[in-house]
C-alpha cells in the first residue's frame, strides 16, 4: 500500500516537478544551514559521530539533500521558479510518546514524498500556494476530510515564514491529526546556503527564496486511509485512485490473527 501511494503521485510529476535523489547522510552544517538543529536538547535528528571518517547524520527530510543542490551557487533568473521532488527515508530521533500518537503515526524511520522549490526573491508565496493546491488535490483524489491550518508563530520552525498544515481526519482516535505541511522559507536558507540569482547582469546578485511541502508521509497517510476505510469485518476498501497500483483490488482483506506455527529442525535451534 505503501509503494501504491508514492506511485500515485502522478500529480507533482503533472506539475513539473524534476525528481532528485539525494543523500540519506548529511553533514551536520548542511543540515543546520536548513533550520535542523543537530545539537542540544530539542534535536530531531540523529548524528552518527565520525563512524565514516567525519561528522554526519542521518537525514529526517529529502527538504535539506533538496535545499543544498545549489549550495554557493549563482542561478539564471530565466531557470527561476525550480520545481524538484524527492521520495526518501526519513530518519527522526522523536517516536510517538502519547496515547493519542501510538502506533505508526510518529516513528523513527519512514518514508516521505517532499516537494521542494527556489523563487525569484519575494516570489515564494505563490510556489507555497500551489503546493497546497497540490496537497489539497492528493486528499481529494483519496476521499479524506481534511482542514487547513495557518500555523502561529509560536509553531513555525526556524527556517519558516508561514506554514499551513493540512490534517485528515481520524476516527481512530477521534481527531484531526497532520498529514501535510507547507513552509515559506523566504531567504532563511538561501542565505545560510549561499544560493543567490541576478537579474540583470552587472546588477549585484539577490538570495533567491525556497519553499517546501510534503507531498506524502507514508505511516500517517496510511493511518488515515486505513482508519477511514475499515470495515467492520477489519477488512479496508482501497481507495479508488490506489487500485491501478494494487493489481486493481478493490479490498484489503486482514491477516489471521491465529498463526500456523512453523517446524523448526532442531539443528537450527541447536546451532543458535
Amino acid at each position: 500500500a505503501g509503494e501504491a501511494l508514492v506511485s500515485s503521485l502522478s500529480t507533482i510529476a503533472e506539475e513539473g516537478f524534476t525528481p532528485v535523489y539525494v543523500p540519506d547522510l548529511l553533514h551536520p552544517e548542511h543540515m543546520e544551514a536548513c533550520g535542523m538543529l543537530t545539537t542540544g536538547l530539542r534535536i530531531r535528528c540523529t548524528g552518527l559521530g565520525q563512524t565514516w571518517g567525519t561528522e554526519v547524520c542521518l537525514s529526517g527530510t529529502a527538504e535539506m539533500g533538496l535545499a543544498n543542490m545549489y549550495r554557493d551557487q549563482c542561478l539564471e533568473m530565466s531557470d527561476l521558479p525550480q520545481r524538484v521532488m524527492a521520495v526518501s527515508r526519513c530518519y527522526r530521533a522523536e517516536i510517538s510518546s502519547t496515547k493519542v500518537e501510538k502506533g505508526i503515526y510518529r516513528v523513527h524511520i519512514f518514508t516521505k514524498v517532499e516537494m521542494y522549490g527556489f523563487a525569484p526573491p519575494g516570489q515564494s508565496a505563490s510556489l507555497r500556494k500551489e503546493f497546497v493546491e497540490i496537497q489539497k488535490e492528493i486528499c481529494r483524489d483519496l476521499n479524506l476530510h481534511v482542514q487547513l491550518l495557518d500555523m502561529p508563530p509560536i509553531d513555525l520552525g526556524l527556517p519558516a515564514y508561514r506554514k499551513l498544515d493540512m490534517e485528515a481526519w481520524m476516527p481512530g482516535s477521534r481527531r484531526y491529526g497532520e498529514i501535510t505541511s507547507a513552509s515559506d522559507c523566504t531567504d532563511y536558507q538561501s542565505r545560510r546556503l549561499g544560493i543567490t540569482c541576478r537579474r540583470t547582469l552587472g546588477e549585484p546578485p539577490s538570495y533567491v527564496f525556497t519553499t517546501n511541502g510534503t507531498a506524502c508521509a507514508i505511516p500517517r497517510m496510511l493511518t488515515a486511509i486505513v482508519e477511514n476505510y475499515q470495515q467492520k469485518d477489519n477488512s479496508v476498501v482501497i481507495p479508488e485512485a490506489l487500485r491501478r497500483y494494487m493489481n486493481n483490488k478493490t479490498v484489503m482483506e486482514p491477516f489471521g490473527t491465529e498463526r500456523t506455527p512453523r517446524w523448526v529442525p532442531f539443528y537450527f535451534m541447536e546451532n543458535r
